[in-house]
């Protein structure tokens, strides 16, 4: 008896709790890509919209790291708000496919985030065989 008051009364304090619980406390910061998945040869956008904690004006570096020990950055400048966006350009053969992983790190501020995204190789395209044409022996009337 006294375990099931015990949870009842856990059970209310939870939702009390997350009645109260200002909404934007439980927002992530906010950075992504322009797509989650990309063709290699592909241009990746990555952007923050200011939620991330980075002060105006500062120096936004992307570090970007991808299979077989791919290794590309970027940097931006955060605007008045703190968002910020910049871009890569992916390796156009099929050894970009892979998953990728990048940490966004404000010079001032410290502030960091981090995402990723998949680079998905196009598949090979099957090529049927083709047949000769054939040529019917044409007879001559009898």
């Amino acid at each position: 008896m006294i375990k099931f008051k015990f949870f009842n009364a856990l059970t209310i304090a939870l939702i009390l709790f997350q009645a109260v619980l200002p909404i934007p406390a439980l927002a992530m910061a906010s950075t992504n890509t322009n797509q989650l998945d990309y063709a290699p040869g592909g241009v990746v956008t990555i952007s923050g919209d200011g939620s991330d904690g980075f002060a105006a004006g500062e120096n936004v570096h992307v570090d970007i790291s991808g299979p077989g020990g791919a290794s590309l950055s970027c940097d931006a400048t955060a605007d008045d708000s703190g968002a910020w966006s910049c871009q890569v350009t992916l390796a156009s053969d099929d050894s970009a496919a892979g998953d990728y992983s990048y940490t966004a790190t404000g010079e001032t501020s410290a502030a960091s985030t981090s995402g990723s995204f998949i680079v998905t190789a196009p598949a090979t395209p099957t090529v049927e065989p083709t047949q000769e044409s054939t040529v019917e022996p044409t007879q001559e009337p009898i």
